[in-house]
């Protein structure tokens, strides 16, 4: 993503169809989400979602990586290989949905 997808009109028409209806609850973390897509040929395309999604290891490592670059963290390679080394190794971190909280 760059900030020129800020100005694409296509992405502006797109967003200014979109509507926020809150009714589901609050919570930390993540939230209840639902989706609700209307196309004009009458077709409902619908999901939920009520918790994280589930990552392995690799799934971990690479939505950390991908969250670091976007805050442009400096070595985000060794940064990981570093909490990996404080968390004794890799294969300690388990699968999202075992984690606490």
């Amino acid at each position: 993503m760059t900030d020129a997808i800020l100005t694409d009109e296509r992405v502006l028409a797109l967003a200014a169809k979109v509507r926020i209806e809150p009714g589901l609850p609050d919570r930390p973390g993540n939230p209840p989400a639902r989706v609700r897509a209307e196309w004009t040929d009458g077709t409902v395309i619908e999901a939920a979602a009520d918790g994280p999604p589930e990552l392995n290891v690799d799934g971990v490592r690479a939505k950390f990586l991908e969250c670091t670059e976007f805050g442009r963290l400096p070595e985000p390679e060794g940064l990981w290989d570093w909490l990996a080394a404080a968390a004794g190794t890799v294969g300690q971190f388990r699968s999202r949905a075992n984690w606490p909280g």
